[in-house]
């Protein structure tokens, strides 16, 4: 990387980086090193040089594991269904599953959300939450999600309540 190092910088976003499959592809061939990587839940660990077709071969298989029918793990919230493999969300709405598009930090939220559906959460839950207790993020950026999140909502039973001066309440409307 031209402005430093890829492992400091999968070291400092493991969290954000969670979700996604990474492989690290290093000069850096320490046992330390690999088990470091391994630690922080890298899919694989490829010291240079390397064969590309090796390379490939490693990620075609990564990739095959990762969407296997039976490793989709689905989370059911009343009618949203989270797929967390997959991270993909529908709502179930008269019968018919309706797709709701989301980024991952959003799929986060509204899954943290779900899990303490009519509860108060508050901008330091999410925080830490959603994107860890370690990264700096300024909470207003949650202002911003909420908005966008609310736009994606409409047409389903489901609102994102503010709670003056608590925080937000995701809860049924109607």
């Amino acid at each position: 990387m031209p402005d430093g190092s890829g492992f400091d910088f999968y070291m400092h976003h493991h969290v954000q980086l969670q979700d996604i499959p990474v492989v690290i592809l290093t000069s850096q061939s320490e046992v330390t090193d690999k088990v470091v990587g391994f630690s922080l839940g890298a899919e694989d660990y490829v010291t240079k040089p390397f064969e590309p077709l090796e390379l490939r071969a490693r990620i075609e298989a990564k990739l095959r594991k990762k969407t296997k029918p039976h490793d989709s793990a689905v989370l059911k919230v009343d009618s949203l269904y989270f797929d967390l493999t997959m991270q993909r969300l529908t709502c179930e709405i008269k019968g018919e599953k309706k797709p709701i598009e989301t980024t991952s930090i959003e799929f986060k939220i509204l899954l943290y959300l779900a899990k303490h559906k009519d509860q108060v959460i508050t901008r330091q839950q999410l925080l830490d939450q959603v994107w860890g207790g370690s990264t700096s993020v300024v909470d207003r950026a949650i202002d911003t999600h909420m908005s966008k999140l609310r736009k994606k909502l409409e047409g389903t039973p489901w609102e994102i309540k503010s709670v003056y001066g608590s925080g937000y309440r995701f809860e049924k409307h109607g």
